[in-house]
């Protein structure tokens, strides 16, 4: 998936080295947002290897794919996306979900890698619809959503727990079907 500035790609043992890097770097900024608890191993290459090892699994099972955001320039790694949670049969739907380095943070990355996520999630996976949660502190990532067509779906209370406390979330989806024919503005 390639976009103007950046592309996505799944992840594979080889991006092991930099996937610690923009973990280790942005530990703090993105512990405000991960539902996970991150121990030390965590942030060691044998620990981003059995993350990368997980990922392909879950690929493999048809569960979800994860991938790395790389720059075209220089082709580093700023961040990773995931769509999981795959549902089949009379579903068709995944969650949608972003991490992008803090120093990158604000400059459209999050928008271009979401919108070639969409196009990947109704084309190639077929899905009908994707949906995701924002905390509400988090304004920033509900403008990204926005940009690439999805709706605002109302507000889940003690949605998802972060630091070991359960945060409400401002719940987003999208339909493949709006995403083909988006609802002209006004």
């Amino acid at each position: 998936m390639t976009g103007e500035r950046l592309y996505l790609r799944p992840l594979a043992s080889r991006d092991a080295e930099a996937l610690l890097r923009l973990v280790s770097e942005n530990r703090e900024f993105f512990a405000q947002r991960e539902a996970a608890v991150r121990g030390e191993g965590y942030f060691t290459v044998d620990g981003q290897l059995e993350r990368i090892q997980e990922v392909v699994q879950m690929e493999a099972s048809g569960r979800g794919v994860n991938l790395g955001i790389f720059l075209h320039a220089g082709d580093e790694l700023i961040g990773h996306l995931a769509l999981f949670g795959i549902l089949r049969g009379g579903f068709q739907e995944a969650r949608i979900g972003y991490m992008l380095a803090e120093r990158h943070s604000g400059q459209g990355y999050a928008t271009e890698a979401v919108n070639l996520a969409v196009a990947y999630a109704f084309g190639e996976l077929d899905l009908h619809r994707l949906e995701t949660g924002v905390q509400l502190d988090n304004p920033a990532s509900a403008r990204v959503l926005s940009k690439a067509g999805f709706r605002e779906e109302g507000m889940s209370l003690h949605w998802v727990q972060i630091a070991e406390a359960w945060e409400d979330c401002l719940r987003f989806g999208l339909t493949k079907g709006e995403w083909e024919e988006p609802a002209l503005p006004g």
